[in-house]
């Protein structure tokens, strides 16, 4: 059972994560390197989106 709350928490979450995601697919694609970001991660559940 869901309450909206917690749906509209966990749709804030995803499109974080999916922004995140392609944000860094876009740096690693203009700077040409893989791992040129020196932040880590923010979500520790995906290390590297590309391999």
């Amino acid at each position: 059972m869901f309450n909206e709350e917690k749906v509209a928490q966990m749709a804030a979450y995803l499109l974080k994560k999916l922004m995140y995601l392609s944000d860094r697919k876009a740096m690693e694609s203009l700077t040409g390197k893989g791992r040129g970001l020196n932040a880590p991660p923010q979500f520790p559940g995906i290390k590297s989106p590309c391999r």
